[in-house]
């Protein structure tokens, strides 16, 4: 991540609705007392970049747009500023939006999600029961989470070969990186009818609600994507899908400050994806593997051998290796706030947002945020190898695909 942040900022943002009145003053220490809490690092208060927006009117468009100066403004890492900035939008006189933006590499979204609480808990002086968040002094390794898989070993080298065969399939977009390219951020909100056409889906074909949204983002891109590459061999289109591994860490990490992600993918023939139920049940048979076999854990090792060959090549060849060597049409990074411990759900919150960078690896992400009745996926994308209308296209492509059943 680090090498990607040379290339695109690698940030994320998170922004929650909080159904109170805006005390502006108030939110510069209650900041700073909940990053030390989780964290444990210790900024001062007028050392924590604060944005006050001023609304147009347009309070989406408003939100949209604040993603996306906060996704292309990137950390110093090379000083000791915070790797967390903030933005207040203010809705009316009773609501506001809370936005936080931070360096990915210090935290995944859950560990976020604890800081939120922490700072609304603190805002509306509401009691909440204590999570140990800090991070321990020393960080366990994903090296140490490696070589506890030792079991899966023989088995992931024996798919070694079946792995980069299936990678060499994948198609290639047609277009590549360039410098001052940009992430840029387009949202589609999903209406009860569509979270329950999602939820049927599940049930129907027996696939999960990331197996429903890759096979949604497959089936769009398929139509209404740009026309992949040409070439005789590579003749699927790949998207990836990010998870959370904190369980393989041990109980010892269940609320420690930190990052714990790995990634795994999914293909399948651009010629035959067509029935949307069929599609979701081809997924699901990979997802499926992946989760038995730990495969998401194997990935981790190409991972870091790709960081390693980085070193030997050319800016340009680092900027597009990823888009050559291991293409992915998009990558799908799903949060469900209400499913894992925290308390967001008791406090005056009612809406929540989330944006990922798009990188050299992953040139469009798709970011579903489930919260409460609302859920919002969020296509961030990088304008090089994205154009504008292409990604509107394959938005109203999943929006119509849940709504022509």
């Amino acid at each position: 991540m680090q090498a990607w942040d040379e290339t695109l900022p690698y940030n994320a943002v998170h922004s929650i609705q909080i159904n109170r009145e805006l005390d502006p003053e108030r939110i510069p220490m209650i900041v700073s007392r909940a990053i030390e809490q989780h964290s444990g690092l210790s900024y001062l208060p007028d050392k924590i970049t604060i944005e006050h927006i001023s609304p147009t009117g347009d309070i989406e468009e408003d939100l949209r747009s604040a993603n996306e100066s906060q996704l292309n403004q990137r950390f110093d890492r090379n000083h000791s500023e915070p790797f967390i900035r903030f933005f207040i939008l203010p809705i009316d006189e009773e609501n506001f939006i809370l936005g936080l933006c931070y360096y990915h590499l210090i935290a995944s979204a859950d560990s976020i999600c604890w800081l939120l609480e922490s700072i609304v808990a603190d805002y509306c002086e509401t009691a909440i029961p204590h999570l140990d968040t800090r991070p321990e002094k020393r960080q366990s390794s994903y090296r140490w989470l490696l070589l506890k898989q030792a079991k899966f070993f023989f088995l992931w080298l024996a798919g070694a070969s079946e792995f980069s065969k299936k990678v060499r399939a994948y198609s290639r977009l047609p277009r590549r990186h360039r410098e001052g390219a940009k992430s840029r951020v387009a949202t589609l909100s999903l209406s009860a009818t569509q979270r329950a056409w999602i939820r049927d889906q599940t049930k129907q074909t027996g696939a999960t609600f990331n197996d429903v949204v890759m096979g949604l983002a497959l089936h769009s891109l398929a139509k209404h994507g740009p026309e992949q590459a040409s070439h005789s061999r590579r003749n699927d289109l790949a998207v990836s899908s990010i998870v959370n591994i904190r369980q393989h860490f041990g109980p010892q990490k269940a609320g420690t400050f930190g990052l714990f992600l790995a990634v795994f993918s999914v293909s399948l023939p651009l010629k035959t994806i067509d029935s949307l139920g069929e599609t979701f049940q081809r997924i699901h048979k990979q997802t499926d593997r992946i989760k038995k076999d730990r495969l998401y854990l194997r990935n981790l090792f190409y991972v870091s051998f790709g960081t390693f060959w980085r070193k030997f090549l050319s800016k340009e060849q680092q900027e597009n290796l990823n888009l050559k060597s291991f293409p992915l049409a998009a990558s799908i990074t799903n949060f469900f706030v209400d499913r894992f411990q925290n308390h967001l759900f008791d406090l005056p919150v009612s809406n929540y947002w989330r944006s990922v960078s798009s990188s050299p690896a992953t040139p469009l992400v798709i970011s579903a945020t489930t919260f409460k009745d609302c859920m919002h996926l969020n296509f961030i994308y990088n304008d090089a190898i994205y154009e504008s209308e292409e990604v509107a296209s394959i938005a109203d492509g999943i929006a119509k695909a849940m709504d022509s059943l």
